[in-house]
């Protein structure tokens, strides 16, 4: 990740009004999300895999925003109800700060990656299917060959 773009993106974030209002408890933990969601993109949701288990940027931006929100929980907020409304502010502010600064560059990542992905996807497929027509015809050419032989005696 570019963290000159990353900084301006936090400026950027630092001046602009949102649907919710981001708390002050996760504008203190921006760097732990950055960081969070850069752990993520590089060892858990890589390229082959996310291509294979969302069908969507939508889904995949879903998945990514709940991810990080559970472990901000879990590292910072645990002390507090899971069901409260603070806590409900507080994960809202994350979901927005995820859509608004890392939005973008996740789309671009899933984008990007996956539409490469599709070409390897369909050469995998129409190999596999290539391979089993092969199997099938040698196993039929073998069935004639043995037929032959027992009609003319070899």
């Amino acid at each position: 990740m570019n963290v000159k773009s990353i900084r301006e993106d936090k400026e950027n974030f630092n001046k602009t009004t949102y649907k919710y209002s981001i708390p002050l408890q996760v504008k203190r933990r921006i760097s732990a999300i950055d960081s969070g969601l850069e752990f993520f993109l590089e060892k858990v949701y890589t390229i082959p895999k996310i291509c294979d288990l969302y069908v969507s940027y939508d889904e995949f931006i879903q998945v990514m925003s709940d991810t990080i929100a559970e472990r901000m929980y879990n590292y910072h907020f645990s002390d507090l109800d899971d069901m409260s409304e603070e806590w409900e502010e507080i994960y809202h502010g994350i979901l927005e700060y995820v859509d608004i600064v890392w939005g973008d560059r996740l789309e671009e990542y899933f984008e990007n990656g996956c539409n490469k992905g599709e070409v390897i996807k369909e050469e995998k497929i129409n190999n596999f299917i290539i391979s089993k027509f092969d199997r099938v015809f040698d196993k039929l050419n073998l069935k004639i060959e043995n037929h032959r032989n027992t009609i003319y005696g070899k």
